[in-house]
């Protein structure tokens, strides 16, 4: 502290050495000591005031820093809780990734072995699941047709508006049933199959696809086929048979007319159409044996023309024809309708009065 004409300093002095350490100067400074008091009890001040706003500050930090580890604390216990239940839900998720590739694997197992063609699409009609009955129907394996549309790939071109109109009423939640489905598979083997389609529906209510089951009919259309075939034989062998039959009537109709006209030939003259003597033979055995033991009587006339040589001589035959036939209608004429006329041969007849007796027999012999 120093003092003189300028006023009260405090001065300081420190050596300069060089670079052998030796003193080769020396700095001194002053600084004026009324404002270098105050400015020491500004800091004095300032420093009393930091100390408090340390002491604050510390307590404040160190109030802070307590909160800060108790909230790190809980943080950490919720950290190991949240690690805890993440390890339980990646467990859990694990038992279900496992049970839902079991449940997957199962599903694929028994869709694979259902006994009828089935395969499932999604919204855009791609394949998604494609079991062994489709193989054997189709003839493509799942790979085949995986992920990739059905009307493209299974269907054929006249066949494709069908199947694309039934895919839409299955993403509408409609199901199609009993349709009639023919075509052709990879190797051109037909088939026809009766199709069902069912929309598939998620667990929230929302159609994710189709499945669809055909019902193979091949055989029983290709018999069904086959039986209307024979039933078209069978038609036009019936109708064959029909005609045959109607054939076979009017043939026999003929041949009963032949023969009624073939018996009425062998029993009737032919030029007068009387009785002749064949038939009346017969007639006559069976009049015998009707009438015996009964006492009934029966008369029997012969009739013959006179000098019929003659008249075929001197007019011929012809005229005596007509002489023959003219006798014969006048005989029937006089006699009765029970009464038999017969041309017994040339110019005789014959003439059977049944249940006659001699007196009645002489009035129509007279007649």
């Amino acid at each position: 502290l120093t003092e003189d004409d300028w006023g009260v300093f405090i001065s300081g002095f420190a050596p300069i050495f060089d670079k052998d350490g030796k003193v080769v100067a020396a700095v001194g400074i002053d600084l004026d000591a009324n404002g270098y008091a105050q400015r020491l009890a500004e800091f004095k001040q300032a420093a009393l005031v930091a100390g408090i706003v340390a002491l604050f500050s510390s307590m404040v930090i160190g109030l802070a820093a307590t909160l800060f580890q108790r909230r790190l604390f809980i943080h950490r216990e919720e950290q190991r809780q949240s690690h805890e239940a993440l390890e339980e839900v990646a467990l859990n998720l694990d038992k279900i990734n496992e049970r839902l590739q079991i449940s997957n694997k199962r599903f694929e197992q028994l869709f694979s072995m259902i006994p009828v063609p089935c395969f499932t699409f999604d919204l855009e009609g791609r394949v998604m699941e494609w079991n062994r009955d489709c193989e054997r129907l189709i003839g493509l394996k799942a790979h085949e047709v995986v992920f990739k549309d059905f009307t493209e790939t299974i269907v054929s071109d006249e066949n494709k508006e069908r199947f694309q109109a039934i895919m839409a009423q299955a993403v509408q939640g409609k199901s199609v049933m009993d349709f009639e489905w023919f075509d052709h598979g990879v190797q051109g083997n037909p088939f026809t199959v009766l199709v069902n389609v069912f929309p598939l529906v998620a667990p929230s209510g929302s159609v994710t696809g189709g499945i669809v089951a055909c019902a193979d009919i091949t055989l029983h259309k290709g018999m069904q086929r086959q039986i209307e075939d024979q039933m078209k034989e069978l038609q036009v062998a019936y109708r064959q048979v029909e005609q045959n039959k109607l054939d076979l009537e009017q043939i026999n109709s003929a041949l009963t007319k032949a023969n009624n006209r073939l018996a009425h030939l062998a029993n009737i003259d032919g030029l007068t159409e009387l009785f002749n003597r064949f038939y009346t033979c017969s007639y006559l055995e069976c009049e015998v044996l009707s009438t015996k033991g009964f006492e009934v009587p029966t008369s029997v006339m012969m009739v013959d023309i006179d000098h019929f040589k003659n008249l075929n001589d001197d007019y011929g035959h012809l005229k005596g024809d007509e002489v023959l036939k003219a006798v014969a209608k006048g005989l029937l004429a006089a006699t009765r309708q029970t009464d038999v006329v017969v041309r017994y041969g040339g110019e005789e007849f014959l003439i059977v009065l049944p249940g006659t007796d001699k007196a009645s027999g002489m009035v129509i012999a007279e007649r």
